[in-house]
């Protein structure tokens, strides 16, 4: 046979198990904490069985969370965080007619929900308020990679007083809000 025979000791777990070449395995490999690749401080770490979390280096800088209950989302169950900064040649957010209900006009919605407010909205001037409610902000997040970067946007807790629609917030303890941009697609500031 032109496959070499690979032989190990399994009652001595936990050791090194060096592998040039290709490795078949005819069933599951587990895997106990941590894969390393060849460049240095690269490797996957597997995190307890309470969080359920795989994670990813570079350069021992975590680059991506994939976990079972992800902080920050309130809705599904599995997903996942993306660290640093990231570029994606395309991204599609799922948009197709027939995925969807209940189908109106902004305009016509935006005045009713200027208008619920208490301001005289009509004639798609809706749109106009909101967009006087919203406040546009420069900022700079307070840490990790991305704190020597200003960023250009709007501040959760004050969108939410105008657009709660948009606005998802944590499951955890600390009740972090975030914009569902993505779910905005026809609100006033994607015009």
């Amino acid at each position: 046979s032109d496959l070499a025979t690979l032989a190990f000791d399994l009652t001595h777990p936990g050791l090194p198990l060096p592998i040039r070449g290709l490795a078949c395995c005819g069933a599951t490999t587990s895997v106990f904490s941590k894969v390393h690749f060849t460049y240095t401080n690269t490797y996957i770490t597997s995190e307890s069985s309470t969080t359920n979390q795989l994670q990813f280096y570079v350069n021992n800088q975590r680059s991506l969370t994939l976990m079972q209950k992800p902080t920050g989302v309130s809705t599904g169950n599995v997903g996942g965080a993306l660290h640093g900064l990231w570029y994606a040649d395309h991204m599609l957010h799922i948009s197709d007619r027939r995925l969807k209900k209940s189908i109106h006009p902004l305009a016509a919605g935006l005045d009713e929900k200027a208008s619920a407010a208490g301001a005289f909205a009509s004639d798609g001037q809706g749109a106009a308020w909101i967009l006087r409610q919203l406040r546009p902000v420069s900022y700079y997040f307070k840490r990790d990679t991305e704190a020597k970067h200003p960023r250009f946007g709007f501040i959760a807790d004050e969108v939410a007083e105008t657009l709660p629609e948009v606005i998802q917030e944590s499951t955890d303890e600390q009740k972090i809000k975030g914009i569902a941009y993505q779910e905005s697609h026809g609100e006033p500031w994607r015009a």
